[in-house]
């Protein structure tokens, strides 16, 4: 869930993290089919470090860091998402009732997907956005660089990238530069270590709730398929073929 970086702090960010329902996701909303992760990076990604401890719902410390922030009972925050999506409104409408429990508002926005895209991928600045916005994403070949890029460099911010809520911060630009360059596996776990920390507990980006598990569904002749751990839902056609019967 990327989170607003220029209407909420650090510190709130922190906080709405720890409001999230990550159990109840998980186990409710999208049946066991995802486990939880510590950050952005997959664990079939290179670079992914499992060392990177993950949050847990912890509404004390939700409010305790909310209030920090300056954030007030009866404070309104807006949640954006797809219509028509079922899975982006259980997870919204969760996080919600969350969210009351501490006496914050949520307030969901739906809009069609369209919208949804173009919002995220123009040029509007940070503060006619929502606070909170649904996305996912997966990389196009396995590298932690590849996933972190597009989404959180402050060169990728608006239609230059998937930047959709503006994150930007300079050492973590600089960690990515370094990354960029990386050669050795050990080198990019390191530094994907320290990149992941900033992006997850120092200065948060999204609310990272889980890594999805996908199923592939075949005809039983089918045959050759190789599931793509790393790029999702593709399936290399020339590879495969329906055993004659």
């Amino acid at each position: 869930i990327r989170m607003n970086y220029v209407k909420l702090s650090a510190k709130a960010r922190q906080g709405f993290a720890y409001a999230w329902p990550y159990r109840e996701v998980i186990e409710q909303v999208l049946r066991g089919y995802a486990k939880m992760i510590n950050g952005p990076i997959a664990d079939t990604v290179i670079g992914y470090d499992p060392s990177i401890p993950t949050y847990t719902t912890d509404l004390e410390k939700a409010k305790q860091l909310l209030t920090e922030a300056g954030v007030k009972e009866g404070d309104t925050f807006t949640y954006l998402f797809a219509s028509g999506d079922a899975t982006d409104a259980a997870m919204a409408q969760l996080f919600q009732a969350n969210l009351a429990q501490i006496g914050i508002t949520l307030e969901l926005q739906q809009v069609d997907r369209a919208a949804l895209i173009e919002l995220a991928y123009g040029d509007s600045p940070p503060e006619e956005r929502p606070h909170f916005m649904s996305g996912g994403w997966w990389p196009d070949y396995n590298d932690s660089w590849n996933q972190m890029y597009p989404n959180f460099h402050s060169e990728s911010v608006g239609s230059k990238g998937s930047n959709s809520m503006f994150y930007q911060n300079p050492e973590f630009d600089k960690l990515m530069d370094q990354l960029k360059v990386a050669e050795s596996e050990e080198e990019i776990r390191e530094l994907t270590g320290k990149i992941v920390k900033i992006l997850t507990w120092d200065d948060p980006a999204c609310i990272f709730y889980a890594q999805i598990k996908k199923a592939t569904v075949l005809q039983a002749d089918i045959r050759g398929f190789i599931p793509n751990g790393i790029y999702i839902n593709s399936f290399n056609f020339h590879q495969m073929w329906r055993e004659a019967t």
